[in-house]
Order: structure tokens, then C-alpha cells, then sequence
């Protein structure tokens, strides 16, 4: 898929990497949110760039072909009883860590320039890449979100982590994000009654 950059600004101070969610048309959908949070982490000069890179198509059976990191985990069992093991994991961060460091050398930055970014499935590669390949980077943002399950083992460097939960999640149970705080050492801000989806309150607690 493409890598959509909102801001093109030769010598950006930051760069805010933002990973859309499970089935989410296009990364691009996101630019305004992006944008908003964008002002509030960028520097004094207030150059920032922001990629927001496409997922690429996945087999979902019957036709579908959503864009997808990896094969989601699930709070049901499949049919055979097996658990759900974040297929794809370690590829979309290869991907991942790929779009952060061409970013980096194109802007003249440094990972810790670079903020981490994203809703949903895309939260959770956020926090999947920041626990191990990039560790060093500025800051990671998760808006309903969760440690995907690893082989790797983790960094002893723990960015500045904030993980946005909502009460009332049906795809991301309260304990899933809660262990994910306890795990990269971030805070987690819970909203009691709020769901799978993005408030207002999250770009306020974003910014």
C-alpha cells in the first residue's frame, strides 16, 4: 500500500507515524486527526511531518479483502478451539520499522523526533514497535489498543506511552489495554462508556 504523507515540509522537527485499524479504507482518512495532534507534539518551530501509511490487503474468507497489519486477536476461540496468535506480526513491523527510518533520513531527524501512533489494530502495532525495534522512538499514541502477542523479547527502553481505553470496548477488553500499560510502562486513560471508536475527548487527551 502507499505511504501518505499529510505535511511535506523539508528539515520537519518531528514526525508523527499514524497506523489506521483493521478494514479502514486508507490511512489517509485519518489526516485530520493527525493534523490536530500533529500541532500539539511538533516542535518550536512547529515543522511537522505526518506519514500515514496504508496496511496492506488480508484474506478474510468469503470475498473479503480488508486492510489489515495482521490477523486480529479476538476474544472468542476459533472453531478448532486454537487461540489467536497475531499472525503477520512480525512483518508489519519489519514494514513498520522500514517507514519510520526512510522518514528519518528524508527529514534529517532522529528516532527520537518520531512520534508512534494509532487506532485500533494499528495502536497495537504502535506499542508492538516501541516495546522492541523501536524502542527509541519520542512518544507512543494507542487509541484502543493492545500488546500483540510476541516471540521477541522486549527493550529495556520504555517511551513515553499513552494508551486511550474505552469502558465499553467489545474488540478491546479493559484488561487487554490495562496489561499493555503494565507492560510498556505507559498510562492508560480510561473513558467508562465509550466504545470502539474515537471521541472528542480522545484528541483533547491526544494533544
Amino acid at each position: 500500500g502507499a505511504t501518505r504523507e499529510a505535511t511535506r515540509e523539508a528539515g520537519a522537527a518531528r514526525l508523527l507515524v499514524w497506523f489506521h485499524g483493521y478494514g479502514d479504507v486508507d490511512g489517509g482518512s485519518w489526516r485530520e486527526f493527525c493534523e490536530v495532534v500533529a500541532r500539539a507534539c511538533g516542535s518550536a518551530s512547529g515543522r511537522t511531518a505526518i506519514a500515514t501509511p496504508d496496511a496492506m490487503r488480508m484474506d478474510a474468507g468469503n470475498g473479503r479483502f480488508p486492510r489489515a497489519w495482521f490477523k486480529p486477536r479476538l476474544r472468542v476461540r476459533r472453531k478448532d478451539e486454537r487461540e489467536w496468535t497475531c499472525d503477520g506480526i512480525e512483518d508489519a513491523v519489519v514494514r513498520a520499522v522500514t517507514i519510520v527510518d526512510d522518514a528519518v533520513r528524508k527529514y534529517g531527524i532522529q528516532r527520537k523526533d518520531v512520534v508512534l501512533g494509532g487506532f485500533s489494530q494499528g495502536a497495537c502495532l504502535a506499542l508492538a514497535c516501541a516495546k522492541s525495534e523501536l524502542s527509541d522512538v519520542g512518544g507512543v499514541l494507542a487509541v484502543r489498543g493492545y500488546l500483540p502477542n510476541r516471540s521477541r523479547e522486549f527493550s529495556e527502553l520504555k517511551p513515553d506511552t499513552l494508551i486511550l481505553a474505552g469502558g465499553a470496548d467489545p474488540l478491546v477488553p479493559v484488561e487487554w489495554s490495562l496489561e499493555a500499560g503494565r507492560l510498556t510502562g505507559g498510562m492508560v486513560t480510561l473513558r467508562e462508556n465509550m466504545g470502539h471508536e474515537l471521541c472528542v475527548e480522545d484528541v483533547y487527551r491526544a494533544r
